[in-house]
């Protein structure tokens, strides 16, 4: 097992664990490889436990010719956006269309023909169009080059759905009839936000679910909230599992100041000794990455991925005296495979996504964050973290200068500040958007966590965790859980019985054909200015 693959993985959004053969995936990644694997492992028994009445992903493939770069014209560049079109359900003509943005992976059609994407479609009469992220739908080794990656962007993407919208009306034969509303989970949440933000005038609304929109270098909150769920009774967590968490992560601490290097090499099939502190430092966040992940994306139900009441029960077991015993059960049940070692080489790591050669939607994942959002899970000693104070902000820092040459400091912290002053991070302006979130996910911590406005609605929901309220329903979903989905559908259906500007026109509005007629009105809303009741954000 190559370790350094793990300590990715704290870039964002979970934590997983993969053979040196397979494909290494990012940390956004794993959140959403979860939720496509949620379909992918379940057979009729498992959907019958769970009450999961499946549809048929019945769907079309095309392909988009894209500009590498929206906002120079003198790049003459493309790529190929790969999209879907699900048309079973869409009462046309004037029906609505659900758009579904995708992220850093590659879809499975599941995660937008089943679930409450799905089921509002069928009672709205929607089209659904999902599209892939630029250089993660279609990854090659073309897009691993770093003069590649230069055009990869959210503003790019953005810019992507402006193109796609008006070749989607085209073909589509839409009208302003056809109200749009985007979707998105996990980084697509903060991308349907801000699309909804930066082009009111295209999308009616926006559902971002579980979408870190305040960009972060140093993410201390993400492991403070993890404390928490262990510790939460309604996560089947309990202040002893923290206790014994905290004490085994110290006994490890205490291995490493003693240089006793051999011995923890053994303990934990390591493959080379720590002696590089570089290499404790990927030692220590593939120790904490299971941990992470099943706060995360913790799902009472799950029979096969880590979660935090299941973690808790080996913690706590009474047969481990020992917490650092406790300690070692999990982390051979849910992070080694076989008799593989464990790769916490920092040098191999930085190799490994230096080389353009390899083909991974980790390498362009990485960038973005050193060139976006930082999002860097950090264990700072003043916080409330359990695990060892290793992994910190320079030290990510550094990966970014190893692997892509972006320089220490200020450059990160400059392209992290500019995100959130372009977007607005979690205090936006705007209208129309549903921020939904679980409590127990570490990501809401970058989340909107209150409503903004009337039109902007925070929905938080009590035990939930990462995109949760995306999937489709079962039999074990919570009180909580229904009554976070139902708020979210019912805002939906208030936005498209009040179509906003594009509501007929009183007779005492301007014409289209007036200088301030409907050519114009696009200007008008982004400028937010209003003429009496024609112009309704």
């Amino acid at each position: 097992m190559n370790g350094w693959t793990s300590l990715l993985l704290v870039v964002c959004c979970g934590a997983l664990h993969v053979m040196a053969t397979e494909q290494p995936e990012n940390h956004f990644s794993y959140v959403l490889n979860q939720h496509k694997q949620l379909w992918d492992r379940l057979d009729e028994d498992e959907i019958a436990r769970l009450g999961i009445k499946m549809r048929a992903a019945n769907y079309t493939i095309s392909y988009l010719p894209q500009p590498l770069d929206h906002f120079e014209v003198q790049t003459t560049g493309q790529y190929q956006q790969k999209y879907y079109v699900v048309d079973q359900y869409w009462r046309k003509p004037d029906g609505p269309v659900f758009l579904y943005i995708g992220g850093e992976w590659t879809m499975n059609p599941y995660e937008f023909s089943n679930g409450p994407i799905a089921d509002l479609a069928v009672t709205e009469g929607a089209l659904i169009l999902a599209v892939e992220h630029r250089f993660y739908g279609i990854i090659s080794q073309e897009y691993m080059k770093l003069d590649q990656l230069n055009y990869l962007s959210s503003q790019q993407a953005l810019a992507d759905l402006v193109s796609f919208h008006a070749y989607a009306t085209k073909t589509f034969k839409l009208t302003e009839k056809n109200l749009w509303i985007s979707f998105g989970c996990s980084y697509p949440g903060a991308l349907t936000a801000w699309f909804r933000l930066k082009y009111p005038h295209l999308v009616h609304g926006a559902v971002s679910s579980s979408g870190p929109v305040r960009a972060a270098a140093n993410f201390r909150e993400y492991n403070e909230v993890v404390t928490s769920a262990f510790g939460d009774p309604v996560a089947l967590g309990s202040e002893q599992c923290v206790s014994r968490i905290k004490s085994a992560f110290q006994a490890v601490g205490t291995m490493l100041a003693n240089e006793q290097w051999s011995e923890l090499q053994q303990a934990f099939n390591i493959c080379l000794p720590l002696t590089d502190i570089n290499d404790r430092k990927m030692f220590a966040s593939t120790l904490q990455d299971t941990f992470m992940g099943a706060a995360q994306y913790n799902v009472l139900y799950a029979s096969t991925r880590p979660t935090v009441g299941g973690i808790c029960n080996i913690m706590t077991n009474e047969s481990f005296s020992d917490p650092l015993d406790a300690l070692k059960a999990v982390y051979f049940k849910h992070v080694v495979s076989g008799p593989t070692c464990t790769d916490a080489s920092y040098s191999n790591f930085i190799n490994f996504y230096r080389n353009d050669s390899h083909v991974t939607s980790t390498r362009p994942w990485l960038y973005q964050t050193c060139t976006e959002y930082g999002y860097y899970q950090t264990c700072d000693a003043d916080t409330n973290c359990m695990f060892l104070d290793l992994v910190d902000l320079d030290w990510w820092l550094q990966v970014c200068k190893d692997i892509f040459g972006v320089e220490l400091g200020s450059e990160v912290l400059d392209h992290v500040d500019f995100t959130n002053s372009y977007y607005g991070a979690d205090k936006p302006w705007g209208s129309r958007i549903v921020f939904a979130n679980g409590d127990l996910d570490p990501w809401h911590a970058l989340g909107v966590k209150e409503n903004l406005a009337e039109s902007m609605k925070a929905v938080m929901i009590r035990g939930g965790s990462h995109c949760q309220d995306t999937r489709a329903t079962t039999s074990y979903d919570t009180e909580a859980l229904k009554a976070g989905r139902i708020a979210i559908k019912n805002e939906v259906k208030k936005w498209l019985a009040s179509p906003g500007y594009y509501q007929p026109e009183p007779e005492e509005c301007p014409s289209s054909a007036d200088p301030l007629g409907r050519s114009f009105q696009p200007t008008l809303i982004m400028l937010g200015v209003f003429l009496g009741g024609c112009l309704k954000r």
